[in-house]
């Protein structure tokens, strides 16, 4: 497998790359179950450029999301973002998930 993961509507399935360290196993899995939850009936979408940046974007913010509720507040967020490659203008507002 070349990526790190990927959700396949058509079969409900969830693909993860079993190479990857455990830690990222399961971050992997967070950001592709949220495709799963929210993206699925779009998949067709997520050809276009615009839809897929945001439907990716929404995936990791759902990943960063229920990573730091699970250790309560207290993750390095930014091991996250580098092990993601999602540069430095993405931000994340952790008052904005406690509202």
């Amino acid at each position: 497998m070349e990526g790190k993961g990927y959700y396949i509507h058509g079969w409900r399935k969830i693909f993860i790359n079993q190479r990857l360290p455990e830690p990222l196993i399961k971050i992997v899995i967070l950001h592709e179950l949220k495709h799963a939850i929210s993206h699925g009936e779009y998949s067709l979408l997520y050809r276009s450029f615009n839809f897929r940046l945001k439907m990716e974007k929404e995936a990791n913010q759902y990943m960063l999301d229920e990573t730091i509720k699970e250790h309560e507040g207290a993750y390095n967020y930014s091991l996250v973002n580098e092990r993601f490659n999602l540069g430095m203008g993405y931000e994340y507002n952790y008052k904005e998930m406690k509202t």
